[in-house]
Parts: C-alpha cells; structure tokens; sequence
C-alpha cells in the first residue's frame, strides 16, 4: 500500500523561499542528492549470486506465476517435465544378459532363484503391498548384496523439503555406520502407490455420494493424473532423488572420481497391476511385467535444485531410458534383475554366472538382439514357468 503526503500551499511557499534565500541549502541538498544516487548504485550492484536467474527454479516459478510449478512430486505433470527438459523414451525390451540362458530348475534353484518370495506375490497380485513386498523380499534376501530402506528426500535450496514414497534399494558393501548418507542404486515403487498418494495429495477420502464435490475432485484429478502412466512425472522426481542422494555419499566419502563426473547415473524399479495373454484361466498375472527407468541426472539439474536461484549457462536435458521386464521364466527373474541393476562384478561374485550371454548393445533405434531362443507357448509356457510358485509347501 503507498501512503501519499500532501503539503499545504503556505508550507510550499515557506519552503521555496527559504532555499531561494539561503545558497548553502541549495549545496546541501545537493551533495544529499549525490548520496542518494551512489547509494543506489551501489545498491544495483550487488552480487549475482543474490539475484535469481531467467531460467533458474524459482525463475521460471516467477515466469509462470499462474500454474502450480513449486508443489508436491506427486502433483508433477507434463509440464513440469517440459520446463525442466526432462523426455522419457519409448519403451524397449530387456536386454539380453548371462542369466537369460539359464532357465532350468538345475541352473537355478528354489534358495538361488528367490521364487518361495513369489507365492504372496502372485497369491495376492491385486495388492500393492504384496506386489512391492514380492519384489523387495526378492531382492534383499539370500545373499543379494542389495538392502532396503523406507524412503529417499528431495533435497530442496540446502534442505529436504519433501520425503519421497519408495523403497530405497541400497549396496550392502557401501553401509557404514558413520556415514549420514547411504549409496542408493535405485528407487522401487508399485504404480498402485503413487496413485493413492497423488490421490491423497488433493485432498480425497471416501465420504458420501455429493455431485458437486466428486465433480470438483474430478477436475482436479484429470489435471495431474498423467495421460500414459508408463511416463508418470513421479518417477522423475524419484530419479533426481537418487542422483542427490548419490552425490551427497560420494561428497561424504571424499570420492572425487565420482563427485566430479558431469552426471549421475540413477534407476528407478516400478512394478503395476499388469497381466499377460495366456490360455490358462487365472493365470494372466504370471506374464505380467514391469519396468526399470534408467537415466544420466546432470549435476547442473542437482545445483538448480541446492540452489534453486542458480542457472547454468547450458539448461540440462534429462532423457530417460525405459526397459520392459517380464516376470517369466521366474527361476531367472532375480538374476536378470541384479544383472540389469548392479554392477556387473557384484553380480558376479553373486551368482557366478559365465558369460554365455552377451548384453545387447544399444544402436540409437533400440537394442540389437541375437536371434531369439526356443521358447514355449500356450498352455506349457505358463504351467513352466509357474512350477515353483504353484508348489504346496
């Protein structure tokens, strides 16, 4: 609000007369004036870091005042992926690895292969927490040099602004108690679980049937609910919370080699209520799939977000890779899973697995691919593959 003062006529008279009679008043408000102006151009030159750059966070917040930019991950959209030069490509099948050969019960067994972990996992395939406790009791048990934490932060301007939903999937090897922060190689979540927090995020519960109020959260819901679910903008924000939570260990353990590489490699592991064709009556789920997001996360993206008035000189892209995983043959499942996730040495010492296989090589249009292998189909592909998880204990 600006508070105006006026002045009298007689008291603007008084006031002229006295600087027409008095020359050193004139002097006076002169040198004040000079003042003034070198204060204010002092003023104009402060230091850059001070000032908040065209094409930094909280800049284009300021460009694009009137949509949601700074809010809640789970209210990300298509838009937020367009102003942070973020892309997801479509999506490719998995690549070829050791273990991919290796599909009878002699190569893996039931304590190798992790299929006992399964049996709630299909058994109750229609819950989401059945559906992330499968798959991180099938990565974490028996020796697999990955544990799980709950959660991961996104680091926001110096500090953790929000606490990202996922299981955190870290290296056993890299866990020091002295250490604030752990290694991720990866984040894991069930599509099922970012709906029911986006859902949350707008403020929705169960109440009785009102129009007005479902039609209210309708319009709401179709504002950030992504179109193709495979490209959910969560999944980004989960990428750029490894990538930070990475960095932050490496700073720690003073591992410059890594610190001072341009980017971050980060991955996030999502399964969802996904069914394959097959001809046995209820048993559709066990060719289902799921799907590892795999990207390089700039270090100039990770000091936008530490420092969200900063602006590098070249705005950073982020393209992130899509690989299709499918469940079947299970006994290979886990094996393919650390063989795409892990390095390959910790992978090695793991399994011991030959180099019969050859990981495909990608080309720019998607993954070369040596002729296929034998596979079954029908009615005997399912009964195959399932023998484990079927069994009575």
């Amino acid at each position: 609000m600006d508070i105006v003062v006026h002045q009298s006529s007689s008291t603007t008279a008084d006031d002229a007369n006295s600087t027409a009679s008095s020359p050193s008043s004139s002097s006076a408000s002169s040198s004040s004036a000079s003042s003034s102006s070198s204060s204010s151009m002092s003023s104009s030159s402060k230091p850059a870091s001070s000032r908040i750059a065209k094409m930094s966070i909280y800049g284009i917040a300021r460009q694009h005042c009137r949509e949601e930019i700074l809010t809640n991950p789970f209210r990300w959209t298509s838009r937020h992926l367009k102003l942070l030069r973020c892309s997801f490509e479509r999506p490719l099948p998995e690549p070829l690895t050791p273990a991919t050969y290796a599909v009878t019960e002699a190569d893996y067994t039931e304590e190798r292969s992790g299929t006992p972990y399964l049996q709630e996992f299909f058994h109750y395939y229609y819950k989401i927490q059945f559906r992330e406790q499968g798959i991180r009791l099938l990565l974490t048990t028996d020796g697999c040099p990955l544990i799980a934490y709950d959660a991961l932060g996104l680091y926001f301007n110096g500090g953790v602004i929000k606490r990202l939903e996922c299981v955190s999937l870290c290296l056993r090897s890299s866990m020091h108690t002295t250490l604030r922060y752990r290694r991720p190689l990866a984040a894991f979540i069930d599509r099922g679980h970012i709906e029911l927090r986006r859902r949350q995020s707008i403020s929705y519960r169960q109440m009785r049937y009102n129009q007005p109020i479902i039609r209210l959260f309708n319009n709401r819901w179709a504002k950030i609910c992504p179109p193709e679910p495979v490209y959910d903008p969560y999944i980004v924000t989960l990428l750029i919370g490894v990538a930070q939570q990475k960095r932050r260990h490496f700073q720690e353990i003073n591992c410059n080699e890594e610190a001072s590489k341009d980017v971050i490699f980060s991955q996030v592991l999502s399964t969802f209520y996904s069914k394959g064709q097959c001809e046995v009556v209820g048993e559709e789920a066990f060719n289902g799939w799921m799907y590892l997001y795999q990207a390089n996360i700039p270090l100039s993206l990770l000091d936008m977000f530490d420092n969200p008035k900063y602006a590098p000189s070249t705005p950073p892209s982020v393209s992130v890779q899509v690989i299709t995983i499918r469940y079947t043959p299970l006994a290979t499942l886990r094996a393919r899973l650390l063989e795409l996730m892990v390095p390959e040495k910790l992978v090695s010492e793991t399994y011991g697995l030959s180099a019969r296989g050859q990981k495909r090589k990608y080309d720019g249009q998607g993954y070369t691919q040596p002729a296929p292998r034998e596979t079954l189909t029908g009615e005997n592909a399912c009964s195959s593959s399932c023998v484990h998880i079927l069994k009575q204990p």
